[in-house]
C-alpha cells in the first residue's frame, strides 16, 4: 500500500504543477497496487478530479488529513511484522528534521497513518526520518551520521546506544554508517539519496558528477566505503554506481534541488522512477 501526502508549501506559482505531478505519481502506482492518499478539505475536490476518482477507479482512497508538507517517507511509520506475524507501525517522532520547519501536523501523520491501516503503533525512543535509513530485508541497514547522530535529533545519545534501538525496532544485525553531510540540505544528508538496497547483498549508489557540488565528493566516499563494506552475514556487497542527472528540463525552474534517480520507488511489478533533463 502507498500512502501520499498532498499538502503543500510550495509558492502558488508552483502548486498547480505539483498537484499534477503527485497525481501522475498515484495514477502510476494505482496500476501495479492500491494507493492510499491524505488530502486536506479544501484540495478535496481537486484532487478527486486529478485522480479521476469515480466507479472504475477504485484503487485510490482519499483520506482527509491536515499536513504540513507531503514527505511521507520521512513524517510516516515503518512498518514491520512483530509478534504473531502482526503489522506493527513505528512512529520515530518526526520534528521537522531536526526543527527545521513546522511540523505541527506532520508529527502526528505516522500514528494517523497508523490507524489507518489497522497497525498497532510503536513509540520509538529516537527521533529520526524514513529515510534516513536503508534495509536489506536480511538484517543489514546503510545510514548516515550526518542526520541520525545529530543533536538536532538526538542530542546526548551515542552511536552505540542509537544502534541497539535500531536494531531491535528494525530487526537488524549490522548497521553501516556513512559519513553524510550536515547543514547541506534540510535531511542533513538523508541515505535515501545516498544508496539503496536491491537485493540483500547488492546496493546501487548515487555518484554526483558535477564538480562544483558538495556531494561530488560526499557521494564518492559513500562509493569507496560501501565497496570496503560487508553485510550482516560478512560477505562483501556488490555495488553499482548510478550517476546523477547533468542536465535538467527547463520546467524545474532551478539547479538548486536535489535531483538523483535513487529515490525511485519500488512497487508490486514495476519500479517508478524520476525524469529529468538528460537524453539517456
Amino acid at each position: 500500500m502507498a500512502f501520499v501526502a498532498n499538502d503543500y508549501i510550495w509558492a502558488d506559482r508552483q502548486i498547480s504543477a505539483v498537484k499534477a505531478d503527485l497525481a501522475l505519481i498515484a495514477n502510476t502506482v494505482a496500476d501495479y497496487e492500491p494507493v492510499s492518499m491524505l488530502v486536506s478539505q479544501s484540495d478535496y475536490d481537486e484532487a478527486a478530479r486529478l485522480l479521476k476518482l469515480d466507479s472504475s477507479n477504485y484503487r485510490i482512497e482519499l483520506h482527509v488529513v491536515k499536513t504540513d508538507d507531503l514527505w511521507l517517507r520521512d513524517t510516516g511509520p515503518t512498518f514491520v511484522r512483530g509478534p504473531g506475524n502482526t503489522v506493527v507501525a513505528i512512529d520515530f517522532n518526526f520534528n521537522g528534521w531536526g526543527n527545521k520547519q513546522t511540523h505541527r501536523h506532520d508529527k502526528k501523520v505516522a500514528s494517523t497513518i497508523a490507524r489507518y491501516a489497522g497497525a498497532e503503533l510503536a513509540k520509538a525512543n529516537l527521533v529520526l526520518e524514513g529515510g534516513c535509513f536503508e534495509v536489506d530485508g536480511n538484517g543489514t541497514a546503510i545510514m548516515t551520521k550526518s542526520c541520525i547522530l545529530n543533536k538536532n535529533r538526538n542530542p546526548g545519545r551515542e552511536q552505540e546506544e542509537i544502534e541497539h534501538e535500531l536494531k531491535r525496532l528494525l530487526g537488524l544485525r549490522k548497521i553501516i554508517w556513512l559519513e553524510g553531510i550536515k547543514n547541506r540540505d534540510i535531511t542533513d544528508g538523508h541515505i535515501d539519496f545516498y544508496a539503496r538496497f536491491v537485493r540483500p547483498g547488492e546496493v546501487l549508489v548515487s555518484r554526483d558528477n558535477d564538480t562544483h557540488s558538495f556531494d561530488y565528493e560526499v557521494t564518492r566516499a559513500n562509493i569507496r566505503h560501501l565497496q570496503q563494506a560487508s553485510d550482516a552475514d560478512g560477505a562483501p556487497l556488490k555495488i553499482s554506481i548510478l550517476d546523477t542527472p547533468m542536465h535538467f528540463n527547463e520546467s524545474f525552474g532551478t539547479q538548486d534541488f536535489a535531483a538523483g534517480y535513487i529515490g525511485y520507488y519500488a512497487c508490486n511489478d514495476a519500479i517508478i522512477a524520476q525524469k529529468f533533463g538528460d537524453s539517456d
